[in-house]
């Protein structure tokens, strides 16, 4: 039988993966669902099994808990992507690779610990549409939350974000956080997210990535290394007041639209004076017609409709 179940064919009725299941018994399933029903739903892997293939457990809807094996190293693009049923899932320390889109759609999972994982990078849409997820603890070894694809940046929704229209109220970052990039679309629509911190090592944040998160309001970095607001990246969020650092050189066209409770933005400040030389298009367009904006700066050199911020 095969240990590396990305051998195996993706039909969840082939011999090769009921082998699998089985530990090598001769006892054949006429199906994976089949050993599901007898198993209350669990999905365990044998100390045999050192891979999943892509694909592999892709919509099998009576999947409700899936336990790893300790020797499982790799689990491929969308091997649980609309399991519509699954309820919890713990990525054990063996897993060095990981692929994208693999828990997407998960609509029931409202557990999800990666506390232990030696990955460093998120992939983009792993977690996507998992509704029913309110809370993940980012491990201080994570240093990226991948971007995704370029296209999606403007097809707003389009699945393709880390966490993605989840229903996140609380983002952890644990330790002494690394991460230093979070993508493009990576908490689009978390409307209940509120709470969450940047950490210091933070210097990237990509288009789109917090846009339609309604409740967010958190101080932006203040480290050095982040010094470029990306278009879009906090559209439609919950900010009543902003505080941009003067280290921030660029923001983006569209950064702060649509944010309905904005009614104060401070670039800069007394004795810190911004660094800003590129106002983007619209970048507070659509808030508040009573916005007050206040620039501590010397020389602005582009300033796209500043006349036009609200």
């Amino acid at each position: 039988y095969y240990n590396d179940l990305t051998k195996a064919n993706n039909n969840t009725n082939s011999i090769a993966i009921k082998n699998v299941l089985e530990n090598g018994t001769i006892r054949l399933y006429e199906s994976v669902n089949l050993h599901l029903a007898e198993n209350s739903g669990n999905l365990t892997f044998p100390l045999s099994a050192i891979a999943i293939g892509d694909n592999l457990f892709q919509n099998i809807t009576d999947l409700t808990s899936v336990t790893f094996g300790d020797y499982i190293n790799s689990i491929g693009n969308s091997a649980f992507e609309g399991c519509t049923n699954l309820q919890s899932i713990t990525i054990p320390s063996s897993v060095t690779t990981i692929g994208i889109r693999v828990f997407r759609g998960c609509t029931q999972l409202a557990s999800a610990n990666i506390d232990n994982v030696t990955f460093t990078t998120i992939p983009y849409g792993i977690f996507n549409g998992c509704s029913n997820l309110t809370s993940i603890t980012i491990p201080q070894q994570i240093t990226e939350i991948q971007d995704a694809p370029a296209w999606s940046t403007v097809i707003q929704g389009s699945g393709l974000g880390a966490f993605e229209s989840c229903g996140l109220t609380d983002v952890i970052f644990s330790g002494t956080p690394t991460i230093n990039k979070i993508g493009e679309n990576t908490f689009i629509s978390n409307t209940n997210l509120t709470t969450f911190s940047f950490p210091s090592s933070v210097t990237e944040i990509g288009p789109l990535a917090f846009h339609g998160c309604t409740s967010f309001n958190s101080p932006l970095p203040t480290n050095s290394g982040y010094t470029n607001i990306s278009f879009q990246t906090f559209e439609q969020t919950g900010y009543t007041s902003v505080s941009i650092p003067s280290n921030i050189t660029t923001i983006g066209k569209w950064a702060f639209y649509g944010c309905a409770s904005l009614t104060e933005v401070t670039i800069g400040s007394f004795g810190s004076p911004s660094s800003l030389t590129d106002l983007g298009l619209n970048s507070f367009h659509s808030t508040p017609g009573n916005l007050k904006v206040s620039i501590f700066k010397n020389n602005l050199t582009n300033y796209n409709n500043i006349t036009n911020l609200a």
